[in-house]
């Protein structure tokens, strides 16, 4: 059974241009929350006009978001190539019946590597 459990608050900051790997434990009642055949959805949006910038998921041929048991791992080789801040969250869907597990910003701040 599900309780009207709070949403992880967690702001996320990423370099632009580096490729994105991440991995977050998930708990619920204080106990480490299984997953497994569940899917998992991240919005990012923009957070001036709150137009979709990207959307990742559990789902499809090639996800930018997997599972491990009670852990979610971002892995995405498309970067963010502008400097700025988003808001986002992260969606449980579990038969049919979707939880935001995960929100906040997420910054994208500027690379500052110098080449010659």
């Amino acid at each position: 059974m599900y309780y009207n459990v709070r949403y992880a608050k967690a702001h996320i900051t990423v370099v632009e241009g580096d490729t994105i790997d991440m991995t977050f434990d998930v708990e619920m009642n204080d106990e480490a929350h299984d997953m497994t055949g569940m899917q998992l959805d991240m919005h990012i949006k923009d957070e001036t006009t709150g137009a979709t910038v990207r959307e990742m998921s559990t789902a499809g041929v090639d996800p930018e978001l997997t599972i491990s048991t009670s852990s979610f791992i971002i892995q995405s080789d498309t970067p963010f190539d502008t400097e700025a801040v988003y808001d986002y969250d992260v969606q449980e869907t579990d038969s049919g019946s979707i939880f935001t597990i995960m929100k906040g910003k997420l910054y994208v701040v500027k690379e500052i590597t110098i080449t010659y």
